[in-house]
């Protein structure tokens, strides 16, 4: 294996981690939300509104990265 190959399955690997640990982490918090009756994106909203009052919803969704 030459040192492209090698370097590109690093990324592959860092990526599918990543991903994992993401969807991983959003059934953990679902799970922890359900007795609220909210998700995980309006928590997040809930969480921006919380830090910054009177924050816009263009600025949310810039900010949580959602459309």
């Amino acid at each position: 294996m030459n040192e492209k190959e090698f370097e590109y399955r690093d990324i592959k690997f860092i990526g599918k981690l990543s991903s994992k640990i993401y969807r991983r982490g959003n059934i953990y918090i679902t799970e922890k939300l359900k007795p609220y009756g909210i998700n995980y994106i309006q928590m997040m909203c809930l969480v921006a509104l919380y830090i910054e009052n009177g924050i816009r919803q263009e600025e949310i969704v810039e900010d949580i990265g959602i459309d």
